[in-house]
């Protein structure tokens, strides 16, 4: 079952978000459809074109045999209303971070969808490059706030050229130099952004509940506020890391070497177990730390920290149990990824654990920072290797049903459709 908030009678012309009275919000309970298989021709990197194909054939010497489950192809985006979408999109954002890996990964799947867009982006880290290659229509903007009087008028410009019929912003920068036409403007929040920068727009849509309640509750009107989750590529097909392994299951968790991360609880409930291998893909600030902490406590050997991969989900197709021991983490695109490659999940109650994993269904829910609670979860998975299936299934199927590039992309489409001009 799947909770989204959204307006059950959408206009397109209709006032900001400012000066808006608060209201009670409003969620529609829907229930997920059914996957099907199939072969999807998608675009979930830049470039395009890749191939989304299930199931895939588990190697010899796995812990336990992952079954793919289904594909979500049975509803390919461009089959949705597509034709008549004309969409400006406008994003300043950094080389590199969640928000504008998704972007990419969103507007090349509307690329593929038959979309017909316009994209002015800051070109960072070979962003513009990227899209442009996928065939994606880019213009550069700095979107320095020195020149936000110029990017201002360039933006209506070039809204204007476009003959869009919505637009769409992402972050805090992009949106607030979006000057207000007639054109409906729709942002996307992956944070608890500061809403000043967001007044003079249409409709908000966050990628997870907990986001959508707080600008509920901080006066946005529930009707002008969509929950519209995050995608992530299949991870079935793809070659998997070749790491250490010293016998037993081998344990993958991903992310910035960060105190938010607590892998540092991750590596304690590691050392309750007599056998396994634990990676943990990611560099930062914590990485001196946690490697004395696994020598402190006695797993040194076992633990191995391989720095930043350029294709995190080989890391999760090499292993056998996935972990997201985060303390804050606001949606938790790594869970989504471990479902992808259809691997048993172990998250903490975190905003985004709580948001993805069904306990016992998906995966396994644990208190945050709770060292014997995560101990016993990886202990059960690894002496169980039907429920490890099992619980792989569950995510496999949530993935296809909730989180695939195919239905999240449809769904974009059918909302801003909706509400374009």
């Amino acid at each position: 079952m799947v909770l989204i908030a959204l307006s059950s009678q959408v206009r397109s012309k209709t006032p900001s978000l400012a000066g808006i009275s608060r209201v009670a919000q409003c969620k529609i309970a829907l229930p997920p459809p059914n996957g099907q298989q199939g072969v999807f021709t998608g675009c979930a990197k830049a470039g395009g074109g890749v191939k989304y194909r299930h199931p895939i054939a588990a190697t010899p010497d796995r812990f336990f045999v992952p079954d793919q489950g289904t594909s979500s192809a049975s509803n390919p985006p461009g089959n949705r209303r597509a034709s008549g979408l004309s969409l400006f999109q406008a994003m300043a954002g950094a080389p590199q971070g969640g928000a504008e890996l998704f972007f990419e990964r969103l507007a090349t799947s509307f690329q593929n969808a038959g979309v017909r867009q316009r994209l002015m982006i800051k070109p960072a880290g070979g962003r513009a490059d990227r899209l442009a290659a996928a065939g994606v229509d880019v213009t550069a903007c700095s979107y320095s706030p020195m020149l936000a009087a110029l990017h201002r008028r360039q933006l209506a410009g070039a809204i204007a050229a476009s003959r869009a019929n919505v637009v769409l912003s992402w972050m805090n920068r992009a949106t607030s130099m979006v000057p207000k036409t007639k054109v409906p403007h729709v942002a996307r929040l992956g944070g608890f952004y500061k809403l000043k920068h967001y007044r003079s727009c249409d409709w908000l849509v966050a990628n997870t509940r907990g986001i959508a309640d707080y600008l509920v509750r901080e006066g946005v009107p529930a009707d002008r506020v969509h929950h519209q989750i995050n995608f992530v590529p299949d991870g079935a097909d793809g070659p998997a890391f070749d790491g250490p392994r010293h016998g037993g299951p081998v344990i993958a968790a991903l992310g910035r070497l960060h105190t938010n991360k607590a892998f540092d609880t991750l590596i304690r409930a590691f050392s309750g177990i007599d056998e396994g291998t634990l990676w943990i893909a990611g560099d930062g600030p914590e990485r001196g730390r946690l490697e004395a902490l696994a020598a402190e406590c006695g797993v040194a050997g076992r633990v191995w920290f391989p720095g930043w991969l350029d294709d995190p989900q080989s890391v999760i197709r090499g292993a056998d149990i996935f972990v997201c021991p985060s303390r804050h983490e606001p949606f938790g695109n790594v869970i989504a990824e471990a479902m992808s490659c259809a691997r048993p999940v172990i998250s903490t109650r975190s905003h985004g654990g709580e948001e993805l994993v069904e306990d016992g269904v998906n995966g396994l829910l644990v208190p945050v920072d709770d060292v014997a609670a995560m101990t016993d979860a990886l202990a059960q998975l690894a002496g169980d290797r039907t429920l490890a299936s099992q619980l792989a299934a569950g995510g496999r199927a949530t993935w296809a049903a909730s989180l695939s590039p195919e239905k999240v992309t449809a769904d974009w489409i059918d909302f801003l459709s909706r509400v374009s001009a």
